[in-house]
C-alpha cells in the first residue's frame, strides 16, 4: 500500500479525557491527514502521550473517563473507536502503536513476532515465518538477524529492539500506526536511523508521532500540532514548522 493523497485519517471533536478527576486532554479538536507524518508536541505533561493512547483505547485500562468523539478512518470507512460496542482488540490490531522504550518479551528473537502473530492472525507456521521474513525485511533488520533468529531478542542493541518492536507491530498488518517518542532511549546514531526508516514507512501507513525534539519534527513532520495544558494550541504545516520553532526558541519557551 502506498498513499498517494493526502486524505483525512483522523478526526477528533470536544475529547476530553480526564484520570481520576483531574482533566488531562480538555475538549480536543483536530482533523489529521495521511500521506506523510504528523508529529505531536508539547512539553511533558501536555497532554500528548494521552492523545496517543486515546486513539487505541489504551486510556481505558488505566481507568480514564473519556468524553467526546474520535473517529478514524480506516476499512474504507470513518469508525467510531469510542462506540461502546468496540472490539478493542481488532482495535489496537489495526491502531499498532510503538513505545518509547522497547517493550520486547524475554523470548528469542523470532519468537517476538511469531508467539504474537500466531495468536491473533489464524495463519499456518509457513505464512507466519514469511510474514516475519517480510517485516524484517520492511525493518532493515533481516540482514542483521536472519542467522540469530533464536538468539534473545534483549540481546540486541537499543536501535535494533526498537526496529523489532516496530517489526512486530508491522506483522499485524496495522493500517494506523502510533509512535511514543520512539527514539527518546536511543544514541544519535540509531535514532536517525529511526527516523529514516519512519519517513520511509509513513509512504504506505497514516502515522503520529510524539516527539520530544522540536528538531526531530522539522525532519519528520508533513504537520504538527502543539500542545500545551491538554490543549492544542497550535496547528502547524510543513512550511511553518521551522518559523514556529524559531519562534519559539526566541522567545525562550520552545516545547
Amino acid at each position: 500500500m502506498v498513499l498517494k493523497t493526502k486524505k483525512p485519517f483522523l478526526e477528533t471533536k470536544d475529547l476530553t479525557v480526564g484520570f481520576g478527576g483531574q482533566v488531562v486532554l480538555d475538549g480536543v479538536s483536530l482533523a489529521a491527514d495521511a500521506g506523510g507524518i504528523v508529529c505531536l508536541l508539547g512539553r511533558s505533561g501536555s497532554g500528548k502521550t494521552t492523545f496517543l493512547r486515546t486513539l487505541n483505547r489504551l486510556n481505558d485500562e488505566m481507568g480514564a473517563v473519556t468524553k467526546g468523539s474520535v473517529n478514524l478512518f480506516m476499512d474504507g470507512r470513518w469508525c467510531n473507536i469510542l462506540a461502546p460496542r468496540t472490539d478493542l482488540l481488532n482495535l489496537r490490531r489495526k491502531v499498532g502503536m510503538v513505545f518509547q522504550t522497547p517493550n520486547l518479551m524475554p523470548v528469542s528473537i523470532a519468537k517476538n513476532i511469531l508467539v504474537p502473530l500466531r495468536l491473533t492472525s489464524g495463519l499456518g507456521k509457513k505464512q507466519c515465518r514469511a510474514r516475519m521474513h517480510k517485516v524484517l525485511e520492511q525493518t532493515q533488520l533481516w540482514q542483521e538477524v536472519s542467522h540469530r533468529l533464536d538468539e534473545p531478542a534483549l540481546s540486541l542493541s537499543g536501535g535494533q529492539q526498537q526496529r523489532l518492536c516496530l517489526a512486530r507491530c508491522l506483522a499485524l498488518e496495522p493500517q494506523i500506526l502510533l509512535l511514543d517518542e520512539p527514539t527518546a532511549s536511543l544514541d544519535f546514531k540509531a535514532g536517525r536511523r529511526i527516523e529514516e526508516l519512519l519517513i520511509h514507512l509513513a509512504k504506505s501507513y497514516p502515522m503520529l508521532v510524539v516527539s520530544h525534539s522540536p528538531a526531530q519534527a522539522e525532519r519528520l513532520a508533513q504537520a504538527a500540532f502543539v500542545f500545551d495544558s491538554g490543549k492544542v494550541v497550535h496547528k502547524l504545516d510543513k512550511s511553518s514548522i521551522h518559523r514556529h520553532l524559531l519562534e519559539e526558541c526566541i522567545t525562550g519557551s520552545a516545547k
